[in-house]
């Protein structure tokens, strides 16, 4: 059983607004297996629902119901995990609320938790690093866990979470994440190798660190986006509009735009922690400057 402590449990009400329910159609068990070259991919869902388009605030109103009548998107936390020979990598760990799916997904998937070698943080919010932690201690025993220097530095700079205060839950759960995992912590730099294959990839704006993967086995490739995108129903055709959660508007939507478009001139797949389930499609071009994505799930 996760249980959360109060402060996890607020950051949850500040950072994730997913319903309960699921959609029609979505499998109950939130597991999906690819294949990218050599490398087994799986796709495993620690919550679904959908997301109220109120956090678009500062979109056009008629914009946001040309896409998205009904005010709600399909979304979900998604994490990834990667098989190959060489070891076992998840990208990102979810919230770790009590209903988390993401244990008996693992499970499902026949992955032991204590067999994961490497995770990757895209980011500190609290819906991708809550799930590292089990009844206050580590929910994956054995992992090195590696976070972008820029990332983990902000979370845990005394002056950042001075100035922001409505921020505090989330910045005390990066400390208590990189207090519990201590000496498995390492961080990484835009640019870097950090596994066979997985390359480091500059997609700050959403959070300063903000870090996207690049995987390339056997030939094939997929790209590992993190949250640049929330609601994929209104922001693959209006890939400019950011959610009150990207912390830094200026650059997030600069940085969505130029993943997306690398995604469709390179013909990268992509996985995305908050795109309906499975997470994983396709882009291509669009209308203007948007773009057309196709699930893996249909």
């Amino acid at each position: 059983m996760f249980h959360l402590s109060a402060f996890v449990a607020a950051a949850i009400l500040a950072t994730v607004v997913l319903v309960g329910r699921l959609d029609a159609g979505e499998p109950a068990d939130g597991v999906q297996k690819f294949l990218v070259g050599g490398a087994t991919i799986w796709a495993i869902a620690d919550s679904m629902g959908d997301r109220d388009m109120g956090v678009f605030a500062g979109a056009d109103p008629e914009v946001v119901r040309r896409y998205v009548p009904s005010g709600r998107a399909p979304s979900a936390i998604m994490v990834f995990v990667i098989q190959r020979e060489g070891g076992i990598v998840m990208i990102d760990a979810g919230l770790g609320a009590e209903a988390s799916r993401l244990p008996p997904g693992l499970t499902r998937a026949g992955i032991d938790p204590a067999r994961i070698d490497l995770i990757l943080i895209t980011h500190m919010h609290a819906d991708h690093i809550g799930g590292l932690l089990r009844d206050g201690g580590k929910a994956f025993p054995n992992a090195a866990v590696r976070i972008g220097r820029i990332e983990r530095d902000f979370w845990l700079n005394d002056q950042a979470m001075a100035a922001d205060p409505s921020r505090r839950t989330n910045f005390e759960l990066a400390r208590q994440v990189a207090s519990v995992y201590s000496g498995a912590v390492g961080v990484f730099e835009f640019g870097d190798r950090l596994a066979d294959g997985i390359e480091a990839v500059d997609a700050a704006g959403h959070t300063p660190g903000h870090t996207a993967f690049l995987l390339e086995s056997g030939g094939e490739k997929i790209f590992f986006v993190g949250d640049i995108v929330h609601a994929a129903a209104l922001q693959f055709p209006r890939p400019g509009l950011n959610a009150r959660y990207d912390m830094i508007p200026g650059q997030a939507g600069p940085a969505r735009l130029r993943l997306l478009e690398r995604a469709a001139q390179d013909k990268l797949p992509i996985a995305g922690a908050h795109l309906p389930f499975p997470g994983i499609g396709d882009v291509a071009k669009g209308e203007g400057e948007g773009f057309v994505y196709r699930s893996w799930g249909e």
